[in-house]
Protein backbone atom coordinates (compact mmCIF):
# COMPACT_ATOMS: atom_id res chain seq x y z
CA UNK A 1 0.00 0.00 0.00
CA UNK A 2 1.44 3.18 -0.90
CA UNK A 3 0.57 6.79 0.55
CA UNK A 4 0.98 9.76 -2.69
CA UNK A 5 0.94 13.34 -1.25
CA UNK A 6 1.48 16.05 -3.61
CA UNK A 7 2.64 18.95 -1.79
CA UNK A 8 4.52 23.01 -2.56
CA UNK A 9 6.55 23.96 -0.06
CA UNK A 10 9.02 26.94 -0.32
CA UNK A 11 12.99 25.55 0.18
CA UNK A 12 13.34 27.59 2.84
CA UNK A 13 10.32 25.41 4.96
CA UNK A 14 11.26 21.60 2.93
CA UNK A 15 13.22 19.51 5.85
CA UNK A 16 10.56 21.28 8.76
CA UNK A 17 7.79 19.66 6.70
CA UNK A 18 10.05 16.43 5.56
CA UNK A 19 10.73 16.03 9.24
CA UNK A 20 7.25 16.76 10.37
CA UNK A 21 5.50 14.07 7.97
CA UNK A 22 8.70 11.79 8.89
CA UNK A 23 7.20 11.59 12.56
CA UNK A 24 3.74 11.68 11.65
CA UNK A 25 3.87 8.94 8.72
CA UNK A 26 6.68 6.38 9.75
CA UNK A 27 4.68 4.96 12.92
CA UNK A 28 1.87 4.03 10.16
CA UNK A 29 4.69 3.17 7.80
CA UNK A 30 5.87 0.92 10.16
CA UNK A 31 2.56 -0.68 10.60
CA UNK A 32 2.07 -1.20 7.10
CA UNK A 33 5.12 -2.21 6.03
CA UNK A 34 5.20 -0.61 3.06
CA UNK A 35 6.77 2.75 1.77
CA UNK A 36 5.47 6.06 1.95
CA UNK A 37 6.44 7.91 -1.05
CA UNK A 38 5.71 12.18 -0.28
CA UNK A 39 6.66 14.04 -3.62
CA UNK A 40 7.63 17.48 -2.80
CA UNK A 41 7.87 20.39 -4.85
CA UNK A 42 10.20 23.81 -4.14
CA UNK A 43 13.07 24.93 -6.43
CA UNK A 44 12.88 21.66 -7.80
CA UNK A 45 10.44 18.33 -8.27
CA UNK A 46 11.90 15.46 -6.18
CA UNK A 47 9.90 12.30 -4.82
CA UNK A 48 10.72 11.49 -0.98
CA UNK A 49 10.48 7.99 0.12
CA UNK A 50 9.80 7.27 3.91
CA UNK A 51 11.00 3.82 4.59
CA UNK A 52 12.54 2.20 7.67
CA UNK A 53 11.86 5.59 9.49
CA UNK A 54 14.29 6.87 7.53
CA UNK A 55 13.83 9.94 4.46
CA UNK A 56 15.27 8.67 0.89
CA UNK A 57 15.36 10.76 -1.99
CA UNK A 58 13.97 9.41 -4.99
CA UNK A 59 15.91 12.15 -7.50
CA UNK A 60 18.31 11.85 -10.51
CA UNK A 61 21.79 12.24 -8.82
CA UNK A 62 23.58 9.26 -8.23
CA UNK A 63 24.05 7.67 -4.93
CA UNK A 64 27.00 9.04 -3.08
CA UNK A 65 28.08 6.13 -0.57
CA UNK A 66 24.24 4.69 -0.32
CA UNK A 67 22.42 6.36 2.47
CA UNK A 68 23.58 8.86 5.05
CA UNK A 69 23.50 5.97 7.70
CA UNK A 70 26.05 3.65 5.49
CA UNK A 71 28.47 7.04 5.09
CA UNK A 72 31.45 5.17 6.10
CA UNK A 73 34.03 8.29 5.55
CA UNK A 74 33.61 12.17 5.47
CA UNK A 75 37.15 14.27 4.85
CA UNK A 76 37.92 17.73 6.23
CA UNK A 77 40.38 19.22 3.90
CA UNK A 78 41.82 21.69 6.10
CA UNK A 79 43.42 21.28 9.87
CA UNK A 80 42.44 24.65 10.59
CA UNK A 81 41.27 25.23 14.50
CA UNK A 82 37.82 25.55 12.96
CA UNK A 83 37.82 22.43 10.92
CA UNK A 84 38.84 20.30 13.67
CA UNK A 85 36.35 21.87 15.59
CA UNK A 86 33.40 21.56 13.53
CA UNK A 87 34.51 17.49 12.67
CA UNK A 88 35.36 16.89 16.34
CA UNK A 89 31.54 17.70 17.33
CA UNK A 90 30.17 15.77 14.48
CA UNK A 91 32.33 12.78 15.49
CA UNK A 92 30.58 13.15 18.68
CA UNK A 93 27.39 12.85 17.01
CA UNK A 94 27.81 10.44 14.48
CA UNK A 95 30.11 7.72 16.12
CA UNK A 96 29.24 5.03 12.83
CA UNK A 97 31.36 7.54 10.58
CA UNK A 98 34.91 8.07 10.01
CA UNK A 99 35.82 11.40 9.99
CA UNK A 100 39.28 12.00 8.72
CA UNK A 101 41.11 15.78 8.41
CA UNK A 102 44.40 15.93 5.88
CA UNK A 103 46.19 18.88 5.03
CA UNK A 104 49.01 20.00 2.69
CA UNK A 105 50.88 20.73 6.23
CA UNK A 106 52.07 17.77 6.93
CA UNK A 107 53.94 18.84 9.93
CA UNK A 108 50.66 20.16 10.79
CA UNK A 109 49.08 17.06 10.91
CA UNK A 110 51.92 15.53 12.79
CA UNK A 111 51.06 17.79 15.97
CA UNK A 112 47.62 16.88 15.66
CA UNK A 113 48.16 13.18 15.09
CA UNK A 114 50.82 13.38 18.01
CA UNK A 115 48.63 14.52 20.33
CA UNK A 116 49.09 18.53 20.24
CA UNK A 117 46.32 20.75 20.88
CA UNK A 118 47.22 24.11 18.27
CA UNK A 119 45.30 26.22 20.34
CA UNK A 120 43.49 27.54 23.38
CA UNK A 121 39.77 27.32 23.19
CA UNK A 122 37.51 26.48 26.49
CA UNK A 123 36.58 22.69 26.01
CA UNK A 124 38.93 22.38 23.00
CA UNK A 125 41.11 19.53 24.17
CA UNK A 126 38.32 17.78 26.59
CA UNK A 127 35.98 17.65 23.00
CA UNK A 128 39.05 16.62 20.92
CA UNK A 129 39.88 14.27 23.12
CA UNK A 130 37.04 11.99 23.16
CA UNK A 131 36.80 11.33 19.34
CA UNK A 132 40.55 11.87 18.38
CA UNK A 133 41.53 8.16 17.56
CA UNK A 134 38.18 6.70 17.71
CA UNK A 135 36.83 8.01 14.69
CA UNK A 136 38.45 11.48 14.50
CA UNK A 137 41.67 10.82 12.70
CA UNK A 138 44.54 13.14 11.61
CA UNK A 139 46.19 11.42 8.10
CA UNK A 140 49.25 12.12 6.12
CA UNK A 141 47.93 10.13 2.91
CA UNK A 142 45.73 12.56 1.68
CA UNK A 143 44.55 10.51 -1.87
CA UNK A 144 42.95 7.84 -0.56
CA UNK A 145 41.71 10.03 2.21
CA UNK A 146 40.29 12.01 -0.19
CA UNK A 147 39.26 9.28 -2.58
CA UNK A 148 37.38 6.83 0.43
CA UNK A 149 34.94 10.00 1.50
CA UNK A 150 31.53 10.27 0.72
CA UNK A 151 31.86 14.39 1.79
CA UNK A 152 34.03 16.76 1.64
CA UNK A 153 34.75 19.78 3.88
CA UNK A 154 37.17 22.61 3.02
CA UNK A 155 38.37 24.40 5.72
CA UNK A 156 41.53 25.82 4.48
CA UNK A 157 42.47 29.61 5.55
CA UNK A 158 41.62 32.52 3.35
CA UNK A 159 43.99 35.06 4.04
CA UNK A 160 42.81 38.76 3.40
CA UNK A 161 44.92 41.82 3.32
CA UNK A 162 44.48 44.94 4.93
CA UNK A 163 42.35 46.56 1.53
CA UNK A 164 40.17 43.56 1.70
CA UNK A 165 41.26 41.28 -0.99
CA UNK A 166 41.15 37.61 -0.95
CA UNK A 167 44.10 35.11 -1.41
CA UNK A 168 42.87 32.06 -2.81
CA UNK A 169 46.31 30.18 -3.39
CA UNK A 170 45.54 27.31 -0.81
CA UNK A 171 41.80 27.26 -1.91
CA UNK A 172 42.66 26.49 -5.47
CA UNK A 173 45.13 24.11 -4.07
CA UNK A 174 42.62 22.32 -2.16
CA UNK A 175 40.13 21.99 -4.47
CA UNK A 176 42.36 20.90 -7.50
CA UNK A 177 43.74 18.32 -5.10
CA UNK A 178 40.38 16.93 -3.89
CA UNK A 179 39.84 16.65 -8.00
CA UNK A 180 43.03 15.32 -8.43
CA UNK A 181 42.47 12.60 -5.92
CA UNK A 182 38.85 11.65 -6.78
CA UNK A 183 37.35 8.84 -8.75
CA UNK A 184 34.60 8.90 -8.06
CA UNK A 185 32.31 12.52 -7.16
CA UNK A 186 32.04 14.00 -3.64
CA UNK A 187 29.68 16.46 -1.79
CA UNK A 188 32.21 19.46 -1.92
CA UNK A 189 31.25 21.77 1.37
CA UNK A 190 32.62 25.19 1.26
CA UNK A 191 33.64 25.94 5.31
CA UNK A 192 35.86 28.84 5.35
CA UNK A 193 35.20 30.80 1.60
CA UNK A 194 34.27 34.24 2.22
CA UNK A 195 31.76 35.66 0.41
CA UNK A 196 32.56 35.85 -3.40
CA UNK A 197 30.82 37.14 -6.27
CA UNK A 198 32.19 34.18 -8.27
CA UNK A 199 31.54 30.39 -7.72
CA UNK A 200 35.12 29.50 -7.72
CA UNK A 201 34.99 26.30 -7.14
CA UNK A 202 32.81 25.62 -9.89
CA UNK A 203 34.90 27.34 -11.99
CA UNK A 204 37.48 25.10 -10.86
CA UNK A 205 35.56 22.05 -11.31
CA UNK A 206 34.37 23.05 -14.82
CA UNK A 207 38.20 24.12 -16.18
CA UNK A 208 40.34 21.23 -14.10
CA UNK A 209 37.96 17.83 -13.95
CA UNK A 210 39.70 15.85 -16.48
CA UNK A 211 37.46 12.76 -15.10
CA UNK A 212 34.07 14.98 -16.19
CA UNK A 213 32.75 13.75 -12.26
CA UNK A 214 29.76 15.41 -11.36
CA UNK A 215 30.58 17.12 -8.20
CA UNK A 216 27.67 18.47 -5.42
CA UNK A 217 29.07 21.75 -4.05
CA UNK A 218 27.42 23.57 -1.11
CA UNK A 219 28.39 26.44 1.35
CA UNK A 220 27.95 25.77 4.84
CA UNK A 221 29.94 28.72 6.98
CA UNK A 222 30.51 28.38 10.25
CA UNK A 223 29.06 31.31 12.40
CA UNK A 224 31.25 30.37 15.95
CA UNK A 225 33.18 33.17 18.25
CA UNK A 226 36.38 32.10 19.89
CA UNK A 227 35.55 32.00 23.80
CA UNK A 228 32.51 29.71 22.87
CA UNK A 229 33.26 28.19 20.00
CA UNK A 230 32.59 24.65 20.76
CA UNK A 231 29.18 25.67 22.50
CA UNK A 232 28.36 27.17 19.31
CA UNK A 233 29.30 24.60 17.36
CA UNK A 234 27.39 21.70 19.64
CA UNK A 235 24.04 23.92 20.11
CA UNK A 236 24.03 26.43 17.23
CA UNK A 237 21.65 29.02 16.69
CA UNK A 238 21.83 28.48 13.11
CA UNK A 239 23.32 26.08 10.37
CA UNK A 240 23.26 27.53 6.59
CA UNK A 241 23.36 25.46 3.79
CA UNK A 242 24.05 27.60 0.75
CA UNK A 243 22.99 25.16 -2.60
CA UNK A 244 25.59 26.13 -5.30
CA UNK A 245 25.52 23.37 -7.62
CA UNK A 246 24.37 20.80 -5.41
CA UNK A 247 21.58 17.71 -6.51
CA UNK A 248 18.81 17.20 -4.07
CA UNK A 249 19.68 13.81 -2.81
CA UNK A 250 23.62 15.21 -1.52
CA UNK A 251 21.16 18.56 -0.22
CA UNK A 252 19.54 15.95 2.35
CA UNK A 253 22.37 14.14 3.13
CA UNK A 254 24.35 17.04 4.48
CA UNK A 255 20.84 18.14 6.33
CA UNK A 256 20.36 15.05 7.85
CA UNK A 257 24.40 15.01 9.35
CA UNK A 258 23.51 17.93 10.95
CA UNK A 259 19.74 16.87 12.14
CA UNK A 260 20.98 14.65 14.54
CA UNK A 261 21.48 17.29 17.02
CA UNK A 262 20.15 20.60 15.72
CA UNK A 263 16.66 21.10 15.65
CA UNK A 264 15.47 21.26 12.03
CA UNK A 265 13.97 24.74 12.44
CA UNK A 266 17.68 26.28 12.76
CA UNK A 267 18.64 24.43 10.00
CA UNK A 268 18.36 27.15 7.55
CA UNK A 269 18.16 26.04 3.60
CA UNK A 270 19.19 28.71 0.97
CA UNK A 271 19.47 28.29 -2.98
CA UNK A 272 22.65 30.33 -3.19
CA UNK A 273 25.91 30.46 -2.07
CA UNK A 274 25.88 34.41 -2.19
CA UNK A 275 23.62 34.57 0.60
CA UNK A 276 24.79 32.29 3.08
CA UNK A 277 28.32 33.61 2.76
CA UNK A 278 27.32 37.45 2.81
CA UNK A 279 24.77 36.74 5.84
CA UNK A 280 27.93 35.64 7.74
CA UNK A 281 30.23 38.24 6.55
CA UNK A 282 27.17 40.99 7.29
CA UNK A 283 27.02 39.26 11.01
CA UNK A 284 30.69 40.80 11.64
CA UNK A 285 30.08 44.52 10.20
CA UNK A 286 26.78 44.06 12.65
CA UNK A 287 29.01 43.20 15.38
CA UNK A 288 31.45 45.78 14.92
CA UNK A 289 28.70 48.62 14.58
CA UNK A 290 27.52 48.12 17.29
CA UNK A 291 31.19 47.38 19.05
CA UNK A 292 32.45 50.89 17.71
CA UNK A 293 29.00 52.36 18.90
CA UNK A 294 29.24 51.34 22.35
CA UNK A 295 33.00 52.51 22.54
CA UNK A 296 31.67 56.08 21.55
CA UNK A 297 29.70 56.58 24.35
CA UNK A 298 32.40 56.55 27.23
CA UNK A 299 34.44 58.84 25.13
CA UNK A 300 31.35 61.27 24.77
CA UNK A 301 30.96 61.35 28.35
CA UNK A 302 34.37 61.77 29.29
CA UNK A 303 34.83 65.00 26.72
CA UNK A 304 31.46 66.44 28.18
CA UNK A 305 32.00 65.52 32.00
CA UNK A 306 29.53 63.05 31.95
CA UNK A 307 29.65 59.38 33.74
CA UNK A 308 29.07 56.30 31.98
CA UNK A 309 27.45 54.36 34.76
CA UNK A 310 25.02 57.33 35.27
CA UNK A 311 24.07 57.55 31.20
CA UNK A 312 23.60 53.25 31.30
CA UNK A 313 21.61 53.75 34.87
CA UNK A 314 19.19 56.48 32.74
CA UNK A 315 19.07 54.25 29.29
CA UNK A 316 18.14 51.28 31.64
CA UNK A 317 21.01 48.84 30.74
CA UNK A 318 21.25 46.39 33.75
CA UNK A 319 24.61 46.56 35.19
CA UNK A 320 25.76 42.94 34.50
CA UNK A 321 25.35 43.89 30.76
CA UNK A 322 28.57 46.19 31.02
CA UNK A 323 26.96 48.20 28.30
CA UNK A 324 28.68 51.42 28.67
CA UNK A 325 32.00 50.14 29.44
CA UNK A 326 34.45 51.29 26.98
CA UNK A 327 37.25 49.20 25.47
CA UNK A 328 40.42 49.88 23.62
CA UNK A 329 38.40 48.69 20.38
CA UNK A 330 38.40 44.98 18.88
CA UNK A 331 40.58 42.31 17.04
CA UNK A 332 40.42 39.18 15.61
CA UNK A 333 38.69 38.23 12.52
CA UNK A 334 36.15 40.83 12.69
CA UNK A 335 39.11 43.32 11.42
CA UNK A 336 39.61 41.03 8.18
CA UNK A 337 35.75 40.77 7.87
CA UNK A 338 35.01 44.65 7.91
CA UNK A 339 37.95 45.22 5.59
CA UNK A 340 36.68 42.22 3.03
CA UNK A 341 32.92 43.45 3.18
CA UNK A 342 34.66 47.40 2.78
CA UNK A 343 36.17 46.32 -0.15
CA UNK A 344 33.12 44.28 -1.93
CA UNK A 345 30.69 46.81 -0.93
CA UNK A 346 33.25 49.29 -2.72
CA UNK A 347 33.58 47.35 -5.46
CA UNK A 348 30.08 46.90 -5.97
CA UNK A 349 29.19 50.64 -6.20
CA UNK A 350 28.01 51.03 -3.08
CA UNK A 351 30.65 53.54 -2.04
CA UNK A 352 28.47 55.64 0.75
CA UNK A 353 28.25 52.16 3.05
CA UNK A 354 31.73 51.43 2.11
CA UNK A 355 32.68 54.46 3.73
CA UNK A 356 30.41 53.50 6.84
CA UNK A 357 32.73 50.71 7.33
CA UNK A 358 35.70 52.59 6.69
CA UNK A 359 34.71 55.16 9.54
CA UNK A 360 34.18 52.11 12.02
CA UNK A 361 37.86 50.50 10.97
CA UNK A 362 38.59 54.25 11.68
CA UNK A 363 36.77 54.59 15.24
CA UNK A 364 38.42 51.64 15.95
CA UNK A 365 41.83 52.42 15.47
CA UNK A 366 41.37 55.44 17.05
CA UNK A 367 40.14 54.32 20.39
CA UNK A 368 43.84 52.83 20.65
CA UNK A 369 45.50 55.72 19.85
CA UNK A 370 43.34 57.70 22.36
CA UNK A 371 44.22 54.82 24.79
CA UNK A 372 48.64 55.74 24.74
CA UNK A 373 47.59 59.60 24.38
CA UNK A 374 45.99 59.34 27.52
CA UNK A 375 48.92 57.58 29.62
CA UNK A 376 51.26 59.79 28.20
CA UNK A 377 49.24 63.08 29.27
CA UNK A 378 48.48 61.57 33.27
CA UNK A 379 52.52 60.19 33.47
CA UNK A 380 53.47 63.04 31.84
CA UNK A 381 56.45 61.27 30.31
CA UNK A 382 56.41 57.21 29.36
CA UNK A 383 60.63 57.16 29.29
CA UNK A 384 62.08 54.45 31.35
CA UNK A 385 58.87 53.78 32.58
CA UNK A 386 57.51 49.92 33.88
CA UNK A 387 54.59 49.27 32.21
CA UNK A 388 52.43 45.66 33.24
CA UNK A 389 50.55 44.78 30.91
CA UNK A 390 47.64 42.36 31.49
CA UNK A 391 46.23 40.86 28.30
CA UNK A 392 47.10 40.22 25.20
CA UNK A 393 44.84 38.23 23.28
CA UNK A 394 42.16 39.96 21.56
CA UNK A 395 39.91 38.94 23.95
CA UNK A 396 39.10 36.37 26.85
CA UNK A 397 39.62 32.74 26.92
CA UNK A 398 41.32 32.37 23.73
CA UNK A 399 45.29 32.38 22.82
CA UNK A 400 44.30 33.90 19.26
CA UNK A 401 46.05 37.46 18.77
CA UNK A 402 44.86 37.99 15.52
CA UNK A 403 44.41 41.96 15.56
CA UNK A 404 45.05 42.64 18.72
CA UNK A 405 44.92 45.82 20.59
CA UNK A 406 47.36 44.87 22.64
CA UNK A 407 49.95 44.59 19.83
CA UNK A 408 49.33 48.02 19.32
CA UNK A 409 49.42 49.52 22.92
CA UNK A 410 52.91 47.84 23.55
CA UNK A 411 54.63 48.71 20.47
CA UNK A 412 53.31 52.28 21.45
CA UNK A 413 54.84 52.04 24.73
CA UNK A 414 58.14 50.74 23.98
CA UNK A 415 58.34 53.40 21.01
CA UNK A 416 57.89 55.90 24.18
CA UNK A 417 61.08 54.49 25.83
CA UNK A 418 58.82 52.06 28.37
CA UNK A 419 59.85 48.73 29.89
CA UNK A 420 57.24 46.71 28.81
CA UNK A 421 56.19 43.28 31.11
CA UNK A 422 53.32 41.04 29.46
CA UNK A 423 51.11 38.75 31.46
CA UNK A 424 48.75 36.49 29.76
CA UNK A 425 47.21 33.26 31.25
CA UNK A 426 46.88 31.43 27.47
CA UNK A 427 48.88 33.08 25.19
CA UNK A 428 52.58 31.25 24.86
CA UNK A 429 55.88 33.43 25.01
CA UNK A 430 57.35 32.76 21.75
CA UNK A 431 53.91 33.83 20.17
CA UNK A 432 53.99 37.41 22.24
CA UNK A 433 57.89 37.88 21.23
CA UNK A 434 57.16 37.17 17.43
CA UNK A 435 54.94 40.41 16.98
CA UNK A 436 57.52 42.97 18.08
CA UNK A 437 61.02 43.77 15.87
CA UNK A 438 64.03 42.22 17.65
CA UNK A 439 65.42 45.04 18.62
CA UNK A 440 62.38 46.70 20.67
CA UNK A 441 63.24 42.89 22.64
CA UNK A 442 65.13 43.60 25.25
CA UNK A 443 62.87 46.48 27.23
CA UNK A 444 59.95 43.75 26.45
CA UNK A 445 59.47 40.47 29.35
CA UNK A 446 56.62 38.12 28.90
CA UNK A 447 55.84 37.25 33.16
CA UNK A 448 54.83 33.89 34.01
CA UNK A 449 53.02 34.88 37.27
CA UNK A 450 50.80 38.27 37.81
CA UNK A 451 52.87 39.75 40.72
CA UNK A 452 55.99 39.31 38.70
CA UNK A 453 54.60 41.39 36.42
CA UNK A 454 53.42 44.58 38.95
CA UNK A 455 56.06 44.14 40.84
CA UNK A 456 58.04 47.60 41.06
CA UNK A 457 56.12 48.82 38.21
CA UNK A 458 55.06 52.54 37.63
CA UNK A 459 51.36 51.51 36.07
CA UNK A 460 49.26 48.13 34.90
CA UNK A 461 47.10 48.03 32.20
CA UNK A 462 44.44 45.88 32.04
CA UNK A 463 43.26 45.10 28.25
CA UNK A 464 41.37 41.78 28.66
CA UNK A 465 38.68 40.82 30.46
CA UNK A 466 40.21 37.72 31.88
CA UNK A 467 38.34 36.11 34.59
CA UNK A 468 40.97 35.17 36.87
CA UNK A 469 41.90 39.47 36.60
CA UNK A 470 38.69 39.64 39.23
CA UNK A 471 40.25 37.66 41.49
CA UNK A 472 43.66 39.38 41.96
CA UNK A 473 45.09 40.99 45.42
CA UNK A 474 44.43 45.11 44.28
CA UNK A 475 46.07 45.35 47.83
CA UNK A 476 49.32 43.71 47.85
CA UNK A 477 49.41 45.20 43.98
CA UNK A 478 49.34 48.90 45.24
CA UNK A 479 52.12 47.90 47.68
CA UNK A 480 54.29 46.54 45.60
CA UNK A 481 54.07 48.48 42.37
CA UNK A 482 56.45 51.68 42.70
CA UNK A 483 55.52 55.45 42.08
CA UNK A 484 53.18 57.75 44.10
CA UNK A 485 50.39 57.25 43.67
CA UNK A 486 50.79 53.81 41.28
CA UNK A 487 48.68 54.52 38.11
CA UNK A 488 46.43 51.87 36.68
CA UNK A 489 44.50 52.45 33.28
CA UNK A 490 41.24 50.53 32.03
CA UNK A 491 41.31 49.26 28.53
CA UNK A 492 38.62 46.83 28.82
CA UNK A 493 35.57 45.82 30.05
CA UNK A 494 37.18 44.33 32.99
CA UNK A 495 33.94 43.71 35.71
CA UNK A 496 36.49 44.96 38.41
CA UNK A 497 35.06 46.67 41.25
CA UNK A 498 36.61 49.93 40.35
CA UNK A 499 35.33 52.49 43.32
CA UNK A 500 37.28 49.80 46.14
CA UNK A 501 40.07 49.95 43.37
CA UNK A 502 40.30 53.74 43.42
CA UNK A 503 39.83 53.60 47.67
CA UNK A 504 43.04 51.77 47.57
CA UNK A 505 44.95 54.49 46.36
CA UNK A 506 45.25 53.96 42.62
CA UNK A 507 45.28 56.74 39.70
CA UNK A 508 42.72 55.05 38.23
CA UNK A 509 41.58 55.87 34.54
CA UNK A 510 38.41 54.43 33.03
CA UNK A 511 37.33 55.66 29.74
CA UNK A 512 33.37 57.50 30.89
CA UNK A 513 34.08 57.01 34.35
CA UNK A 514 34.17 59.50 36.93
CA UNK A 515 35.95 59.11 40.41
CA UNK A 516 35.81 61.70 43.44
Amino acid sequence: MTLGLNLKIDISEEFAQIADLEAKLSARNSRLREPVRVILTSSETMDYMIEDGGIHCKGEATDVNGDLDKVSHICCFGASDAGVLSMAVMAQHHPETMFKIVDMDRDLIKRWEGGEILSYEPEFEELVGTVRGRNLFFCEEMDAVINEAAIVFVAVDVPISAEGRLDLSYWDDGIQKIIEASTTRKIIVEKSMPFNLHNWTEDIILHQNPRGLRFSVFSNPDFISQETAVQDLRDPKRVVIARNHGHGEDLLRLHQLYSRYVPVERILVVDDHKSGELGKIWISGYLAFIHTFRNVIPSICDALGADSNEVQRIVGCPDSANYMDASIGFGGPVIQDISYLKFVLHRSGFKLEAELINQIIKLNEEKKEKFVMLMLKKMISLTGKTIAVFGFSYKKDTDDIRNSPAIYICKALLKEGSKVRIFDPRVNENKIRNCFPKSSRSKLCVCTAKPEAWSKADAVVFLVNWDEFQQIDFEAMYRQMKGWPPFMFVGCESGLDCNRIKALGFELYVAGRRFE
